[in-house]
Formats: structure tokens, C-alpha cells, sequence
């Protein structure tokens, strides 16, 4: 049973002179802070992400790769989580424990964004000999946080998934029929099952999205196709196609905006062509998922780096049973990421990436948990407020009652 009551260790990094600072801004054993200097050089991060394109051209893995994987999850691990924030880290890991629940772990990366590339999902814990990805207890995610935050949506059954399969032809050609059927086989049980239905966008352009998004209510979006970046102004853009099958570049800012229309769409899944071999084009996905989170998207899920064809259906099948079990997005994705690595073997579970603005990572829930509770000050507020409009409108109706009409002076004076 997932459980419902989680502890948070929110790590923001942000820029300093000489480097970059790590600062815990919330943790079960409060703040701390510590300076540190990118560990891995160009060189290195481009050898590492080399290494790990190779596996989806015919590599295979290696005892010498997973020890280069550990080896700079370890590097990262050990340059930003020292001195205080390791010591918030244990602390919140015994705290955690005491109480029986779990801590989710929060990486704000917003302010530095030349960052994102680094291998955070591969973060190497030495002293609990663990990845923090595949940690259930410990669900890590990267998180850009709001004032508001989104409460979980009561899951109708099913839920809905729309799939968009974009292959125009000013791209490299992206096999959407059979993109989309290994998906639907993928994933079939689950629509025999009542949890959740796959439909198709059969004309993957924006206006066609966005006329079946007013139609419809859909819980789920799922993009197959290409990314890239604006030469212009470096802004990450998804390749949809336009009336007559030529590409159309959508940035992630646009259509984020016009997603945070859909109240019910809590997640946006975004997959590169299975046979992509462009490393850029990942860093592009990453920039595009960024900006949909920033514009109000809940969760997005995304790979930062090209997996084989059977990887990815295998890690998408074991997202979708946890998510129609309506686990927290966090929680989902290790589970699926431990699938992955016990069924595919090598370091495939650490393609996917999750941006997320919802603290607990809840999505969805069948409705039976009590509104969390705000702050007083809030609580204040809110109450200051609606006990102001009782008292008008109660005034409007006596007024209307015994005055003939009379409205309120403040909306209609008399001179």
C-alpha cells in the first residue's frame, strides 16, 4: 500500500562565486548549505553520455560501463551532498525511518540551467550503497516549485490517455503507425481492465490537439517524435506537423500554456523516435518538459537519452500499472525504473526524467483522502474572506427585502 503521509528534502542549487551552491531549503531535520564545483568536465559528461548513446547503437553493457556510471553518480553524489546537506540527508533518512514513512528528495535546478545535462538520476549514495532512483523510500525528482500547489485529481475510471505521433516530412521519418501499436500492445490489459483507454490523434496537429482537448477530458498526453532547439533563442520546441504533414515547431512555453487550460491533464509523457540517434535532441525534450512544468503541467516524463525500442515499452508498462493504481508519479517511476533494470539489465532505468510541481507527487486518488490542511495564516485569510462575502450578500438580500431593490453602494453610488 502507498503510503500517503511523506517527509520532504527540498535541495535548491543555485550560482556562487567560484562555483555553485546547494541549499536545503526544507528538511525533517531542518536547513543547511554547501558550496561545491561541477565535478565532471565537459569532456567527462560528454564521454559519459557517449558511452550510454552507444548501448542504443548495438552496444551492449559492460562491467566497465556500469563502473563509469557508478563512478560519476558518486562524483556528483559526493561534491553536492557534504557538510551540512549530508548531514540533513541522514538526519532526514533516520527521521524518516523512526517514523515509517518516506522522504521524498527535491532538486530545484531553475536557476541553473546548465546543469540540467549532469547525471542526477544516476546519483551514487556510497555510504547506503544505493542509487537514490531506485530507492522506493526515497523518490527523487526534479522539482520547480509554485506558491499554489495542485491538489490530486479524483480518478475517474478509466483514465484517459491521448497519444500524438508525430512524423513530418521534413524530419527523419518516425514510424507513428507502428509507434503507436507497439504502445497499444504495450499496454493493452490495461483497457481490457477498465483502468485506462489509449486513444489516437489521428491528424497529430495543434489545432486538432487542441479541438480534442475541449472535447474530451484527458488525464494523460503522450508524444512520440522529435525535438529541437530554436536556433533564435534557444527555446526547446516539440515537432508537430501542420495541415499538410510539414513540420510545425511548438515551444515548450506555448503549448504549457495552453495545457494549463485543462484542469483534468496531469501529465504529459514525451518520447523521442526509437531510433533517434541525435544526443541534442534529448537535451531539447529536457529544456521542452522544463517549460511545461514551469507553465503549470503537473508532471512530465521524459528520456535524456535514446533506449532501445523493448527498454522503453517495458519501462512505459510498469508507469501505467502504477499510475492506474494511482500511486504518487515519484513512487511510480522507481518502480518502473527497477523493472527495467532487473528485466533489461544495464543502465536503461536511468533514461527517464521527472519534472514535477506537486510536493507528494500525487496525481490522482480515489477520492477518500481528507484535503490537506493550509497554513493558518491562510487559513485566516480565506476565512476573513468568505466570512466578508456571507455578511454582503446577506446585507444585499435584507436591503432587497425591506428597501424596494436597494443594491450595494459601493457598486452603484448615489449622488
Amino acid at each position: 500500500m502507498t503510503r500517503t503521509q511523506t517527509l520532504e528534502l527540498l535541495l535548491v542549487v543555485d550560482k556562487a562565486d567560484e562555483g555553485y551552491v546547494a541549499l536545503v531549503r526544507q528538511s525533517p531535520a531542518g536547513q543547511g548549505q554547501t558550496r561545491f564545483v561541477n565535478p565532471l568536465s565537459s569532456r567527462d559528461l560528454g564521454g559519459f553520455w557517449a558511452a550510454l548513446s552507444q548501448l542504443h547503437r548495438g552496444g551492449h553493457p559492460t562491467p566497465e560501463l556500469a563502473a563509469r556510471i557508478r563512478a560519476a553518480g558518486q562524483q556528483l553524489f559526493d561534491a553536492v551532498f557534504r557538510g551540512e546537506v549530508l548531514g540533513c540527508l541522514r538526519a532526514s533518512f533516520d527521521i524518516a525511518h523512526m517514523e515509517q514513512t518516506d522522504l521524498r528528495i527535491h532538486l530545484d535546478l531553475s536557476a541553473v540551467p546548465e546543469l540540467e545535462t549532469l547525471p542526477w538520476e544516476y546519483l551514487y549514495n556510497a555510504e547506503r550503497s544505493e542509487y537514490l532512483s531506485l530507492a522506493p523510500a526515497a523518490p527523487p525528482a526534479r522539482y520547480i516549485g509554485f506558491q499554489h500547489r495542485i491538489l490530486p485529481l479524483k480518478a475517474p475510471t478509466p483514465l484517459r490517455t491521448l497519444v500524438m505521433a508525430s512524423g513530418p516530412s521534413s524530419f527523419a521519418r518516425v514510424q507513428v503507425d507502428q509507434e503507436w501499436l507497439s504502445l497499444l500492445d504495450t499496454v493493452d490489459f490495461l483497457g481490457a481492465s477498465g483502468k485506462m483507454v489509449l486513444e489516437r490523434l489521428q491528424k497529430p496537429t495543434l489545432l486538432d490537439l487542441q479541438r480534442r482537448l475541449r472535447q474530451t477530458e484527458y488525464h494523460i498526453l503522450h508524444y512520440i517524435g522529435h525535438a529541437q532547439f530554436d536556433k533564435t533563442t534557444g527555446e526547446g520546441q516539440l515537432v508537430f506537423e501542420d495541415e499538410m504533414g510539414r513540420s510545425r515547431l511548438v515551444g515548450g512555453q506555448h503549448l504549457g500554456a495552453l495545457m494549463r487550460d485543462h484542469y483534468g491533464l496531469r501529465l504529459i509523457i514525451l518520447a523521442g523516435p526509437t531510433r533517434s540517434q541525435v544526443d541534442t535532441e534529448y537535451r531539447a525534450f529536457l529544456h521542452v518538459a522544463r517549460s511545461l512544468v514551469q507553465r503549470g503541467m503537473a508532471a512530465v516524463v521524459v528520456p535524456q537519452f535514446a533506449m532501445p525500442h523493448t527498454a522503453w515499452l517495458t519501462l512505459m508498462r510498469e508507469l501505467y500499472i502504477h499510475i492506474t493504481q494511482l500511486e504518487p508519479i515519484d513512487a511510480a517511476l522507481v518502480q518502473a525504473r527497477l523493472h527495467t533494470g532487473q528485466k533489461e539489465g544495464g543502465p536503461y532505468w536511468g533514461a527517464p526524467v521527472l519534472y514535477t510541481r506537486c510536493a507528494d507527487g500525487c496525481l490522482f486518488n480515489d477520492g477518500s483522502l481528507a484535503r490537506p490542511q493550509l497554513p493558518p495564516d491562510v487559513e485566516e485569510t480565506l476565512a476573513y474572506r468568505l466570512n466578508s462575502l456571507r455578511i454582503r450578500s446577506a446585507t444585499q438580500e435584507a436591503m432587497q427585502r425591506w428597501g424596494g431593490g436597494w443594491t450595494d453602494s459601493s457598486s452603484n453610488p448615489r449622488h
